[in-house]
């Protein structure tokens, strides 16, 4: 099994994956600091043979990294543009039948629900997200809630 993890920051995804399940993850972040301490953690769990870091703006990723079993994006915000625009790109990555796992608030759907808005990023509801799931030609799974 293939992962691309897109702005994996530390790694401790990445590295959590190897040491568990036995993947190979390749993990991009554009802060060179990010990137060298999730090398040297793949060292300390003994994975490093499973696990690629580089440095690299998503940005690029998405337009050449293809055929990948899972892509996860987490918390990175809007750095791939709008959502619809988001698991576009994301959907590119993966091979037919593969899985997109996205880390991303969303808000109760609810009678009267209005825009809300926290430091200028705007949070879907549930619905709204399944529905660009659907607009995008991907199956949602699952969503999560904490």
């Amino acid at each position: 099994m293939r992962v691309l993890d897109l702005a994996c920051g530390k790694g401790a995804v990445s590295v959590k994956l190897a040491q568990k399940l036995g993947v190979r993850v390749k993990g991009l972040d554009l802060t060179p600091a990010f990137v060298e301490y999730a090398r040297q953690k793949a060292e300390e769990f003994g994975v490093q043979e499973l696990l690629e870091f580089a440095v690299e703006d998503v940005n690029a990723a998405v337009r050449e990294e293809r055929g990948y079993d899972c892509v996860i994006f987490g918390s990175a915000s809007n750095v791939l543009g709008s959502p619809g625009e988001t698991l576009a790109k994301l959907r590119e990555t993966i091979r037919p039948g593969g899985y997109i796992l996205i880390d991303e608030s969303y808000l109760p759907d609810e009678e009267g629900q209005k825009e809300i808005k926290y430091k200028n990023c705007d949070y879907l509801t549930e619905g709204q997200w399944a529905t660009l799931f659907r607009e995008a030609g991907l199956e949602l799974v699952e969503a999560v809630s904490l």
